[in-house]
């Protein structure tokens, strides 16, 4: 199945419940860091594009915080909502960020959470830049799978990624932390905001291998497979943590955390 990011990210829609048990949570320093550099209060409004299953909105919600929230997919939202029947402050609304009618000039905050990459590039900075009011900030909160954890499983299971899925690389390795690139999106940001902070967070998880699995499957490039490809590859995952590995192995992540402000106009 070849699909671009805009038919991607209707996926992860169809395993909402999946998504929501085994994706890594973001670590509470980051939030602390977020809500230090952004000048956070009870009264800031905020919004939030691509909540998903509601994670960081959550920890967000509970700091006091006015969050209006906008999901593409149902489930998703349905997920987020239930999780935060107990915050009067937030607010859901299904649709396309790209698409919605919301007030310029207006918030003092707009974040995020691993979803930046699915907007359009030629819209998504320019528009978020509207929707702020003066001084207002961008947040970025980015994922990164990096070498570390059981280290030997992620260059045995390349032999699973080079039969199912034709993209991998033949010299395919993950990146020590000091080998990621961040502020990737600097660049493009830096007309209409200027770079407050990029701090950088490390996480250990361990996943048994159904839990793995799991994981597996909210992955977009994963989530693209045609049905069969997709069984035979995390069958050929689930073998090697089982025969090699006694079921289970460690994931590291490396979260990123960008801040940027809104340049006041000349």
């Amino acid at each position: 199945m070849n699909l671009d990011d805009a038919d991607k990210r209707l996926l992860f829609d169809t395993i909402a419940e999946i998504y929501d048990l085994v994706r890594p949570r973001y670590p509470r320093s980051l939030i602390d860091d977020l809500e230090e550099a952004c000048h956070l209060e009870g009264s800031g409004k905020i919004l939030e594009i691509g909540p998903g299953t509601g994670q960081l909105t959550k920890s967000l919600a509970e700091r006091g915080l006015n969050i209006d929230c906008v999901e593409i997919g149902s489930k998703l939202a349905g997920i987020a909502r239930s999780r935060l029947s107990e915050f009067p402050n937030i607010r859901i609304k299904i649709g396309n960020f790209e698409k919605m009618k919301y007030k310029a000039n207006y918030y003092d905050l707009a974040v995020f959470g691993t979803s930046f990459k699915w907007v359009d590039p030629k819209k998504r900075v320019p528009r978020v830049a509207r929707l702020l009011h003066e001084d207002g900030y961008l947040v970025l909160i980015e994922t990164h799978h990096i070498n570390g954890g059981t280290k030997q499983f992620f260059i045995d299971s390349q032999t699973c990624y080079k039969l199912y899925d034709p993209n991998t690389s033949d010299t395919f390795q993950l990146p020590d932390p000091t080998e990621v690139i961040t502020r990737k999106y600097e660049e493009e940001t830096k007309k209409c905001f200027s770079t407050v902070l990029s701090r950088v967070y490390e996480q250990e998880v361990q996943y048994s291998t159904a839990e793995y699995q799991k994981l597996l499957r909210t992955y977009s490039d994963v989530l693209a497979m045609n049905e069969k490809s997709r069984k035979a590859f995390l069958d050929c995952i689930a073998e090697i943590i089982e025969s090699k590995y006694a079921g289970y192995i460690k994931k590291r992540y490396l979260f990123e955390l960008f801040v940027a402000k809104q340049k006041t106009s000349p």
